[in-house]
């Protein structure tokens, strides 16, 4: 679970739920770009779209 808080956009679980959008493109607070997506609670995670290491 990632912690809403770790990323620049603090709306990322609200538009996920109201779009239904699949996952988002953010970047973290660090600078790192990252997809995030809604777990199966609900909650806030990211996802690896690489398909790899």
């Amino acid at each position: 679970m990632a912690d809403p808080n770790d990323y620049t956009d603090p709306t990322l679980l609200e538009t996920l739920r109201d779009t239904g959008a699949p996952r988002i493109l953010t970047t973290r607070t660090d600078g790192t770009t990252v997809y995030v997506a809604l777990g199966d609670a609900g909650e806030l995670v990211e996802v690896d779209i690489t398909g790899g290491a």
